[in-house]
C-alpha cells in the first residue's frame, strides 16, 4: 500500500460559504434542527474532515471537488449559546496542502414554539475549540494508536460555573461500513488511552469525540501495516 503524504499547512484558495440554513424542526428533547447548505468549489479533488462545537452535525461528505460542491448537511443546536461554530479542514490530494475554514452562526433563525433561553455567544469563538481537543499518534498507524483527548464539558454546559471540571463523553472509531471497533466513555479532562489495532485490515477509521455539552470532533485514521514512522 502506497503511503499517503503528509499534509503541508496551507491557505484555502476557495470559500466555503453558508448559502442555505433553515430550521425543520425539533429533535425528541426539544432541540432545534436545521437544514445547512454549504458551497464549496475546491480546484482539486479533496479531503474533508471537520469538528463542530455547539452541536450534532451530519450528513458532511468525506471528500469534495473538484469543482464546485454544494453540502447539504444537518445541524442539532445543543447549547444555550445562541450560535454555534463549525471547523473544516481540507486536504488538497493534488497538491497535498492542509487548510481550514472556520464557519460561524451567530443568530440562527428562529424555529417557532417557545425559544430556549439562550446566551450570547463568547466573542473569541476559537476559545470554544480549545475545550475539546483530540490527537492521535501515530498516524498513520500500524499496531497500536494513542489517541490523547482533552475535554472540560462543564465551561460549555454552564459558563458561570468554572470551578467543575467533570467531563461527560465518548471516543469511538468505526471502520468506513459504520462498524464500532473501539469505545470509550471519558472520565478525565486530560488523558490518552492507547487502542490495539493489530488485528485491523488496512484503511481509513473514523475516530470522533463527542461530549454531553454538543462538542463532536471527527478525525480520520489511516492503519497501515509494517508501518514504520
Amino acid at each position: 500500500m502506497k503511503l499517503p503524504k503528509c499534509g503541508i499547512p496551507g491557505d484555502c484558495n476557495f470559500e466555503m460559504p453558508i448559502t442555505g440554513l433553515d430550521c425543520i424542526g425539533h429533535d425528541a428533547q426539544g432541540h432545534p434542527v436545521y437544514t445547512l447548505t454549504i458551497m464549496a468549489n475546491p480546484f482539486n479533488y479533496s479531503a474533508l474532515s471537520y469538528s463542530v462545537q455547539g452541536g450534532i452535525l451530519a450528513g458532511i461528505p468525506a471528500t469534495i471537488g473538484p469543482g464546485i460542491s454544494l453540502i447539504n448537511a444537518t445541524f442539532t443546536d445543543l447549547t444555550p449559546f445562541d450560535g454555534f461554530c463549525i471547523a473544516f479542514q481540507v486536504y488538497d490530494f493534488t497538491t497535498h496542502i492542509v487548510c481550514e475554514h472556520l464557519i460561524c452562526i451567530n443568530n440562527p433563525p428562529g424555529c417557532g414554539g417557545t425559544p430556549p433561553t439562550r446566551l450570547t455567544m463568547p466573542e473569541k469563538t476559537d476559545s470554544l475549540f480549545g475545550l475539546t481537543q483530540l490527537l492521535m499518534d501515530p498516524n498513520p498507524a500500524d499496531n497500536m494508536v494513542y489517541l490523547h483527548y482533552s475535554t472540560m464539558v462543564n465551561e460549555l454546559s454552564s459558563p458561570t460555573n468554572k470551578t467543575q471540571t467533570k467531563p461527560v463523553g465518548e471516543l469511538e472509531i468505526k471502520d468506513m461500513h459504520g462498524k464500532t471497533l473501539f469505545s470509550q466513555q471519558l472520565t478525565q479532562t486530560n488523558a490518552a488511552t492507547a487502542v490495539n489495532t493489530s488485528q485491523w485490515s488496512e484503511g481509513v477509521y473514523v475516530v470522533s469525540l463527542r461530549t454531553s455539552a454538543g462538542s463532536l470532533i471527527v478525525k480520520k485514521l489511516v492503519i497501515i501495516k509494517s508501518f514504520t514512522r
